[in-house]
């Protein structure tokens, strides 16, 4: 097959989202990853998934004509150039590599531990917790979440600064847990199913991340049946625990600017709803003495 052009760099398919998040814009991308296949034809062609070195996804939109070019097993490491564009995944713009060219394959070594954890994380359905939050908010409830520090952490202070006063929009619990990855697994394990809408693991940057990346920790946090939400290190930390949660926020301080920015939002949605019912209420009003003042008159 052909080799990547010299004048188009090859990137991983963690590049690729990092770009779209600094606000980068490239038509033609030649991106290698760990090819693993979807089965299931629409009418455009296959969307399969690229995994990268860090546990990053990127789909891979193969038309009919040119999947058969690629592997067709799992687990090839491949080199494709392709058109970047979006899809819209409930209320998630997702970026999807639209193929054009496969350019090389070939057999990845035997597959280790973390290899494996990377490929669990990739199959991983994540749920949509902006969403969730939205609808407890619009429903007038207050939803409930647990924030998890580290024991000797000051993290929580940026994250409440960020919040402010949007914090009684929501009821939230505070634990401090040490984290170490047997008590943090076994922590995340204890509080799931307690009807929390979300859990979020909390921690700034610095040494000791390493601890994110510990195989215990990442399968209690995959196996969650509530929603996990990572707000760790720096933005330019990346851990297998944050690869595998639901929501994932670059810094502790995002995570209030986030929870802040969706009461606005859900706030500012709800008031012409709420003018909305006001005005039918009083036209049935109106309608009815209307009524009565015709009864009366007859």
């Amino acid at each position: 097959m052909k080799e990547p052009v010299s004048n188009i760099p090859v990137l991983y398919p963690g590049e690729v989202l990092r770009t779209l998040r600094d606000g980068f814009s490239r038509k033609v991308l030649v991106v290698r990853g760990r090819l693993r296949r979807s089965n299931r034809a629409y009418r455009n062609g296959f969307y399969h998934r690229l995994v990268g070195e860090e546990g990053d996804v990127l789909t891979l939109l193969a038309p009919p004509a040119l999947d058969g070019r690629l592997p067709q097993e799992d687990g090839y490491v491949v080199v494709v150039r392709g058109y970047l564009d979006y899809s819209l995944k409930d209320s998630r713009i997702e970026p999807v590599l639209q193929l054009s060219e496969v350019l090389s394959s070939e057999a990845a070594l035997a597959v280790d531990p973390r290899q494996q954890l990377l490929e669990r994380i990739a199959q991983k359905e994540r749920r949509d917790v902006p969403a969730l939050l939205r609808r407890a908010l619009l429903s007038g409830r207050k939803p409930r979440l647990l924030f998890v520090y580290a024991r000797e952490g000051i993290v929580d202070q940026d994250v409440e600064k960020a919040l402010g006063g949007y914090r009684r929009a929501f009821e939230i619990r505070e634990e401090r847990v040490s984290f170490t990855p047997e008590a943090l697994a076994g922590f995340l394990e204890a509080a799931d199913g307690r009807g929390y809408e979300a859990i979020a693991v909390v921690r700034g940057g610095g040494s000791g991340l390493e601890v994110l990346d510990h195989p215990r920790l990442v399968e209690a946090a995959l196996k969650l049946k509530t929603p996990l939400i990572a707000a760790l290190g720096h933005a330019k930390d990346r851990t297998l625990l944050a690869a595998a949660a639901d929501w994932r926020l670059e810094t502790p301080s995002l995570l209030g600017v986030a929870l802040r920015d969706l009461v606005v939002e859900t706030t500012a949605r709800a008031r012409p709803a709420a003018l909305r019912e006001l005005w039918l209420y009083r036209a049935l009003l109106l309608a009815a003495l209307l009524w009565l003042l015709w009864r009366w008159l007859g």
